[in-house]
């Protein structure tokens, strides 16, 4: 069920540096893939590359012991952890994956569990390839975003990603003694379809008169990819005695199902 609307009657009634690193290696799973850092080792085909000359590099042993819980994460998943290298420590490193056969495929989503916590002059990035060596940023990280509860990150890649034979994808990160970078649950897949309401008006309020009759009339549309279930949500207060409600449907109500790109327009009638 998904909550649309509320409507009150109301009076009487209150109703970077330049540095290359190109892939070779192909995924040997098929579409959708999904990566989750399984034994807390570099997974097989992905690099792990030191852009300057520290040799801090991202890490998948959670050396720092972050407590990272939710959107995928578990005890494996990959780290560059700033804050764990300590002072004096300089990050610039690539995270840079296998390379992913996504021919034939029109909709690619990406999709990945993020933790990023921020200190002065840190940043984390993510990027998408198709030759490994011309990169599309799709994400940049410079504030705070999961960081003590890791969220769900996903971005449509599809301009970039769409029946292409080798797509890669990038997780940066640059610091010094600040905090941390982490990803886990790395997916590339079908964008989910999900429905998308618009209703006009938002909400909607009228003054009634005793003995009197109003009719509030609601555009919903549903103008996503999915079908949906939907409920309209009512409120009001009855005034004095005397202009108490007669007639008045049940604050909440079932209208019913609302098949993609369709729309409809229910009635609420009240009588004081």
């Amino acid at each position: 069920m998904r909550k649309l609307t509320n409507f009150t009657l109301i009076g009487a009634v209150m109703v970077l540096i330049a540095m290359t690193f190109a892939p070779t290696q192909v995924a040997t799973a098929q579409f959708p893939y999904l990566e989750e850092f399984t034994g807390q080792v570099l997974p097989d085909g992905w690099q792990n590359n030191d852009l300057g000359t520290s040799g801090q590099i991202w890490e998948f042993n959670n050396p720092g012991a972050q407590e990272l819980i939710g959107a995928g994460f578990d005890a494996d998943f990959a780290i560059c952890d700033s804050d764990n290298y300590g002072s004096g420590g300089v990050q610039n490193a690539d995270l840079i994956s296998v390379a992913y056969d996504c021919t034939g495929i029109d909709e690619v989503e990406l999709a990945y569990g993020c933790s990023f916590r921020s200190y002065s002059g840190s940043m984390g990035s993510v990027s998408v390839s198709v030759d490994g060596t011309t990169w599309t940023e799709i994400a940049t990280y410079t504030e705070n975003l999961g960081s003590n509860d890791p969220v769900t990150e996903a971005y449509d890649i599809s301009a970039i990603a769409a029946n292409q034979a080798t797509v890669y994808i990038k997780f940066h990160y640059e610091g010094s003694w600040g905090y941390w970078f982490a990803v886990d649950y790395v997916q590339l897949k079908a964008p989910e379809l999900v429905p998308e309401i618009q209703v006009t008006p938002a909400s909607l309020t009228e003054a009634l008169d005793p003995d009197a009759t109003s009719t509030q009339t609601l555009a919903i549309a549903n103008i996503g990819d999915l079908d949906l279930d939907y409920n309209v949500e009512i409120s009001y207060t009855s005034g004095p005695s005397d202009k108490i409600v007669k007639n008045m449907p049940t604050s909440k109500f079932n209208v019913g199902d609302l098949a993609q790109n369709n729309h409809t327009s229910p009635k609420v009638i009240a009588t004081t």
